[in-house]
């Protein structure tokens, strides 16, 4: 049999965040021919030490863990790590390949260019600049990552422009975003949050997206999601060195893993655009 996978989020403690990663993992469970288990590091039920247990429970002795996350900062090069170090030490014989987080994938890419369209005529879009708002963080390299995201998304899709901002931790912020993008003469801005499911820190990108002054619009992009069975081919051998991880306990000490663990992704991002006229 194949090794189960184990989805493994960060948290939040956003109700609506909750369900759309049990949501997620379900449509997972339902498509894929291994079996498929979820569960958070932190702030929110389910626990991945619940979700271990499980597996452990029904004899499974390696894991293929792959974190839901979109840039490798401190929580998937070291919390989920940890955090799963700490939940195979209880169940001594069980060992883990970790994946990586998702990264700038061109279906990903895609999904982000959706939300685009929902707010965005195909006419509109060589003077638009698009902002794209990440999560933000003490990484320089996760904050380097949402830059290399942001120039994969402006290349060959006849946008003006696509600039990059941060809901926390990092710099620019989103109103320094909108300033630029201002001074760069662009009358029409897309603002477009880099998260996979709604939280707190999707609301607070809204929220300083805003109108905030008088001739300012916004409107809210639709909330699609691609169908999963779309995004099977996310499957393919051809992406295995993403995919090659650490992980064996008891003794929780890192070792490479030479079987790649496939990337499993339907994504059901909520990608929320904003549109908006600078006054």
């Amino acid at each position: 049999m194949s090794e189960p996978l184990l989805v493994v989020g960060h948290g939040t403690r956003d109700d609506a965040g909750v369900a759309e990663f049990g949501k997620f993992v379900a449509r997972l469970r339902g498509r894929l021919p291994v079996e498929v288990a979820g569960g958070f590091i932190e702030l929110s039920p389910p626990p991945l030490a619940e979700a271990v247990a499980e597996l452990a429970a029904r004899g499974r002795r390696r894991i293929a863990a792959v974190p839901l996350i979109l840039v490798s900062a401190g929580h998937g090069k070291g919390d989920i790590p940890g955090a799963m170090a700490r939940a195979l030490a209880r169940h001594p014989g069980l060992s883990y390949a970790y994946g990586r987080p998702l990264g700038p994938h061109p279906i990903l890419l895609s999904l982000l260019d959706e939300r685009i369209d929902a707010v965005l005529r195909p006419a509109e879009r060589a003077g638009t600049a698009v902002l794209l708002v990440g999560r933000g963080s003490t990484d320089p390299d996760a904050n380097a990552e949402v830059y290399k995201v942001a120039r994969l998304l402006w290349e060959g899709r006849g946008l003006g422009g696509v600039e990059t901002a941060f809901v926390s931790l990092a710099r620019p912020d989103v109103p320094a975003g909108l300033e630029r993008c201002r001074r760069l003469g662009f009358r029409r801005i897309v603002v477009l949050p880099y998260f996979l499911f709604p939280g707190v820190l999707p609301d607070r990108v809204a929220a300083a997206a805003g109108p905030g002054r008088p001739g300012r619009r916004a409107v809210r992009g639709s909330n699609r999601r691609r169908h999963p069975d779309e995004l099977r081919h996310l499957r393919s051998p051809r992406r295995p060195a993403r995919f090659r991880g650490q992980g064996r306990c008891p003794a929780g000490a890192a070792s490479p893993s030479r079987r790649p663990v496939p990337p499993p992704w339907p994504l059901s991002a909520s990608m929320n655009a904003e549109a908006l006229n600078p006054g």
